[in-house]
């Protein structure tokens, strides 16, 4: 009698969690940033909550307990507003702008792409109706007046994906210790294992960038939080700094291990799933490859037409040498003169291709939904990364030793050609590469479970404020102890000066003292 109360307990407060109302907003107009939320958002939905899910791509098909709200494309818009260039950037137009500029380019975008979609006739709209959620969902990707507005307007918890490993604006929300001497930045390109010049600029760089985004761009969205949700809400980091849930699409597996705090949960690999037949054509062309395949994809949201004209002829040169087939991911019909080892697909299921016994290795832009995907399946990676996160991650593959990374700019015919065949050649990258991908899948359950618990877990127990670190309330120079340092600096100082005016006292009564007169004696 007494188990079966218990049972009966257990399952009402798993059915509550099951029942809730969760928004699901993806502001960024990005295949790639909306895969990761799509996947939460249907998984969500199969686990009996009731979800809405904000977006520019609609379902195939209508989804059980999925409302969608679909706003207009703005993208090549936005990208103007990042690259600067009209009409569609070149790769080169967007690896040109170099790591740190591009970062201060990622604010910029940022902020335009928070007016652009809250300023969207179907985001008005969605914000002026009449609604109700248990939980707002959405990427930690420069949308903080999105996550911020719509967890106040609806006075619910928040949970932040980040989409990749997570850097200093996204640790700030929860208090998560990063420590710059050997967490290096995801822009420059430097692994774990930083020199002293590279901890320098890396330190001096996250200072940088955190003064400005706290001075400058952080302000900036609380702007933008008014304009569109109204002037009667807290300052943007009081709500930011009350994110109940950080869900980190990362594994120590693809690069060095870091703190994390009880609220931060690791889910890489979480989109990843078992592999689908491959269509009949696909099928045969991996199956008749009796010398491998190596498969070329620059990602959803970079791509190989984006290449200019005398690269992808460099492209074409070096794979007709090889004796391997390669299955190019390019997205028109304007290559010609192709050998006969090449196949061009405008769309290639990349997970499942990547699972075919018969890859070798993947040229990718580095992009770390692509990078988890090889390291799940065990491929050796060559990187040719573009901008954002994936200079780090590459710069962790190969410290890891399962794949190398070349620059794009400096790019020639015979440092790629030699690239690949000492890659195929070496069976280290795919040794190094299965040993990893058995330490991305090891784990206690899978990482779609781990993220659908916690999320419960939050909606469960009201935000869990239980897990919330002490750190976010400290201010700035609270938290790095300056003004423990400094009146420990003052005491010091004081206490020098007073025994330095002492010693000088002592010494000038001392020297100053007139000997003492003797008396005259007859």
């Amino acid at each position: 009698m007494g188990i079966s109360v218990w049972v009966l307990a257990a399952l009402a407060v798993l059915g509550s969690a099951s029942a809730a109302n969760v928004l699901v907003v993806v502001p960024t107009p990005a295949k790639s940033h909306h895969f990761l939320l799509e996947r939460l958002a249907l998984d969500l939905a199969e686990r009996g909550h009731r979800v809405t899910f904000v977006t520019s791509f609609r379902q195939p098909k209508p989804v059980k307990n999925l409302e969608e709200v679909i706003y207009p494309d703005y993208y090549k818009e936005l990208m103007k507003s990042f690259t600067g260039v009209s009409g569609e950037p070149t790769l080169l137009d967007m690896h040109a702008l170099g790591y740190i500029k591009s970062t201060f380019m990622l604010h910029k975008m940022g902020l335009a792409m928070t007016d652009m979609f809250l300023s969207t006739q179907t985001i008005r709209d969605f914000i002026r109706s009449d609604r109700k959620y248990d939980l707002v969902i959405g990427e930690a990707f420069f949308i903080e007046a999105v996550l911020a507005g719509f967890s106040k307007k609806y006075d619910c918890p928040l949970i932040a994906l980040s989409t990749n490993f997570p850097s200093f604006y996204v640790n700030y929300m929860v208090g998560n210790p990063s420590p710059s001497a050997y967490i290096p930045s995801s822009v420059l390109g430097f692994s774990d294992d930083m020199t002293f010049i590279e901890r320098t600029a890396n330190f001096l760089f996250e200072t940088m960038t955190s003064v400005y985004f706290h001075s400058v761009y952080l302000p900036a969205q609380d702007s933008l939080m008014r304009k569109h949700f109204g002037n009667g809400l807290p300052p943007i980091e009081k709500i930011m700094t009350n994110t109940s849930l950080v869900l980190v699409n990362h594994h120590s597996a693809l690069a060095a291990a870091r703190p994390y705090l009880p609220n931060m949960v690791e889910i890489g690999g979480y989109h990843v799933r078992p592999p689908k037949p491959l269509p009949e054509e696909l099928k045969k062309f991996m199956d008749n490859s009796k010398n491998g395949v190596i498969l070329f994809s620059m990602g959803s949201h970079a791509k190989s037409t984006q290449f200019p004209r005398e690269k992808q002829k460099m492209f074409v040169s070096v794979f007709a040498k090889l004796k391997q087939n390669v299955l190019w991911k390019f997205e028109d019909d304007s290559l010609t003169d192709l050998p006969d080892n090449l196949k061009i697909m405008k769309w290639v299921p990349q997970s499942d291709v990547l699972a075919h016994p018969n890859i070798k290795l993947f040229i990718t832009h580095g992009g770390l939904l692509s990078t988890t995907e090889a390291l799940s399946r065990g491929v050796p990676l060559l990187g040719l990364p573009i901008f954002g996160d994936q200079p780090y991650n590459m710069a962790a593959v190969e410290r890891s030793g399962f794949g190398k990374k070349l620059s794009l700019q400096d790019l020639d015919e015979t440092v790629l050609y030699n690239t690949i065949t000492e890659m195929l050649s070496n069976k280290a990258y795919k040794e190094t590469a299965m040993r990893k991908s058995v330490h991305l899948n090891d784990r206690l359950m899978p990482p779609a479970e781990t993220a659908v618990f916690w999320i419960e877990y939050v909606i469960r127990h009201k935000g869990a404020p239980h897990m919330r670190c002490a750190a976010v309330d400290l201010e700035w120079y609270e938290l790095y102890l300056i003004d423990v340092f400094a009146v420990i600096a003052v005491a010091v100082f004081l206490a020098g000066w007073l025994a330095c005016r002492c010693t000088r006292a002592v010494c000038r009564a001392i020297c100053c003292r007139k000997p003492a007169k003797k008396r005259k004696t007859n």
